[in-house]
């Protein structure tokens, strides 16, 4: 890349390459029992944090993440270093008994595990709380409700920490011992401006999937094909994985690729197994990246710096995708830019990406600012009253809320979910079913209306008949990632006997793989007296993407497999029987298959 001489060189940050502030947190932290570490990316969080967690006695280890992705990777290092691992987000459950380890979501932990007593928490990639407020109540009620022993929060860039901690002491009813540091084990360099035709081993940010495709078809146009020997390995890759998603194969075979919520599983995976094996050097994203997916990469780069909706960035999410550049290891030096050529065609709100790129250095970090929203299911359970949840919110938010205009929305939420969205969902279902079919054309037309008339309400009177089971199982149903409208509608339909595969489609075939996932999550935590016909949704999940119930899941337990057979109605000796003899016979294949291949290397004839 052309070096030049950096308007920004006042906020470069030099590294500390020898550790030394991993050491002295570790000393200061080893006899705390609750921690907040503040610390940049790049830093060396991730061994400071293991260290203190041995030193807790509290087993399990549960670590929680923001996204899915972030727990398979955890999971996948832990498994590397030779620990036993469980691997817990919604679509995947492999919890091994007596495990060092569980790698979970944080809605899992939230949800499954917070009642447990003598464990260690560590909630990684804290400040995700502050960026995506509608996913912030989960955390709140895990700081709140949490039984662990020991708790560490961790993060990159917290802004004031005693604001922060004296927030967190209030929550957890805890006292936590706050750690920060500004040091990183490698330097960080701010640039400016960039030619995409310089672009290599970078993040790219933007805030779109549009935007993605855009930056992609600009670099994939300046780019070379690789080299035969690397195209070979890609291909091979592709067909382990089983991938046939022809813009991802054309734009790896340049060495550049997007990363987004939209690829399926198995295309993530691809993608980080090239980029791990240096057939890509650049990847293209949103402000995910900033949650710590493993990329390691020497430049970052940002096509944009507001939002189309939210306007410019904050400067906490920007030194969160900012710190991505350098990796011990990989580059001793990071470097930040801003590309005026991607900023052109991405939405940047009429902002000025030059102009912004120097504001933004120049702000302070913001302070944190919380607002909660209700959860719902809590009330319907009467774990809490619609008066102690407002009263909640208005506690624990960070922002001023009012306690009566809450209790009057929440209290507007329960009464439509207990007095009008069944029958209104019953005259929806009504309309559909018959509309203005004419069913009787032998009759007058008085006498259709008549007839139709009497149908219709013969067939409402014996939807409403199931009122009294719908307000009875509600609560046990709810599902806290769904609106109460998506709720209440699913629920109706189930309850109605509207047909499973009518109910899939409408629900969990949109055409969105995620989707797809969500209502599995949904099907799971359902009772079993609603979910028959509904677990078909494995089936047609498999048949786009296996990995995404498979993988990571090693073996699984007896229990697991009846749990799985009773969903699908096919609890039965001979069922169980065969999943086990099934397992055993793709554990001799792999033993044979392990056997050939040191055969093939050292050239014996006895396999």
């Amino acid at each position: 890349m052309e070096t030049k001489v950096s308007e920004y060189t006042k906020y470069n940050k030099i590294g500390d390459s020898d550790f030394s502030w991993q050491k002295d947190c570790i000393e200061s932290i080893r006899n705390q029992q609750n921690v907040i570490l503040s610390s940049p990316t790049g830093s060396g969080k991730t061994k400071v944090f293991l260290e203190w967690a041995h030193t807790q006695q509290g087993k399990p280890i549960i670590i929680t993440a923001p996204i899915k992705a972030l727990s398979n990777q955890r999971y996948r290092e832990l498994l590397d270093a030779g620990y036993t691992v469980g691997l817990e987000t919604g679509d995947i459950k492999n919890v091994p008994n007596n495990c060092d380890f569980i790698c979970c979501t944080q809605e899992i932990y939230t949800n499954k595990y917070s009642e447990l007593e003598n464990v260690t928490l560590i909630m990684d990639e804290f400040h995700y709380i502050f960026e995506n407020p509608s996913r912030s109540r989960t955390y709140i009620d895990a700081l709140h409700d949490s039984k662990a022993k020991n708790v560490l929060l961790c993060s990159a860039t917290l802004g004031d920490m005693s604001k922060l901690t004296e927030y967190v002491n209030r929550v957890s009813e805890r006292d936590f011992f706050a750690y920060e540091n500004d040091s990183r084990l490698t330097s960080l360099f701010y640039e400016g401006d960039i030619n995409p035709s310089d672009i290599r081993n970078s993040l790219i940010v933007t805030f779109s999937r549009r935007n993605i495709k855009n930056i992609l078809y600009s670099l994939y146009l300046s780019r070379k094909m690789q080299d035969n020997e690397t195209l070979e390995e890609i291909e091979r890759l592709a067909e382990e994985d089983k991938i046939d998603n022809y813009e991802v194969m054309n734009n790896v075979r340049k060495g550049i690729s997007g990363y987004h919520g939209a690829l399926l599983p198995k295309e993530k995976l691809f993608i980080e197994k090239c980029f791990e094996k240096g057939m890509i050097d650049t990847v293209v994203g949103t402000d995910a990246l900033a949650l710590g997916v493993n990329f390691p990469v020497k430049n970052v780069v940002f096509a944009q710096l507001a939002k189309y909706y939210e306007g410019p960035i904050s400067k906490n999410l920007f030194e969160q995708l900012a710190g991505r550049a350098g990796r011990k290891g990989f580059f001793d030096e990071g470097h930040v830019y801003y590309c005026s050529d991607f900023a052109e065609f991405c939405e940047s709100c009429k902002y000025d990406t030059q102009d912004l790129f120097g504001k933004i250095l120049e702000q302070s970090n913001e302070d944190i600012s919380i607002s909660l929203t209700p959860n719902i299911k809590n009330i319907l359970l009467d774990r809490r009253t619609i008066g102690e949840e407002a009263e909640f919110i208005s506690r624990f938010s960070t922002i001023e809320v009012d306690v009566d205009k809450t209790f009057g929305h929440i209290s507007d939420i329960i009464d439509y979910i207990k007095n009008r969205a069944f029958e209104n969902k019953v005259d929806r279902l009504v309309c559909e079913r018959f509309g203005d079919d004419d069913y009787y054309d032998s009759y007058t037309e008085d006498e259709q209306l008549n007839e139709n008339f009497e149908k219709k309400e013969i067939y409402r009177q014996k939807l409403l008949d199931r009122k009294e089971e719908f307000l009875q199982n509600i609560a046990r149903v709810y599902f806290d990632e769904y609106s109460p409208k998506r709720n209440c509608e699913i629920f109706t339909e189930i309850l109605c006997g509207i047909e499973p595969e009518e109910v899939l489609q409408k629900y969990g075939m949109s055409g969105n793989f995620n989707d797809m996932l969500q209502f599995r999550k949904y099907v799971k935590s359902l009772p079993k007296t609603y979910r028959k016909g509904l677990t078909k949704i494995n089936d047609k999940i498999r048949e786009i993407d296996e990995t995404a119930i498979d993988g990571f899941r090693g073996s699984v337990s007896v229990e697991e497999i009846i749990e799985e057979l009773e969903q699908e109605g096919k609890l039965d000796v001979k069922s169980v029987m065969q999943v086990l003899k099934d397992q055993e016979d793709m554990k001799r294949m792999n033993e044979r298959s392990e056997k050939l291949k040191i055969a093939e290397e050292y050239e014996l004839e006895d396999y």
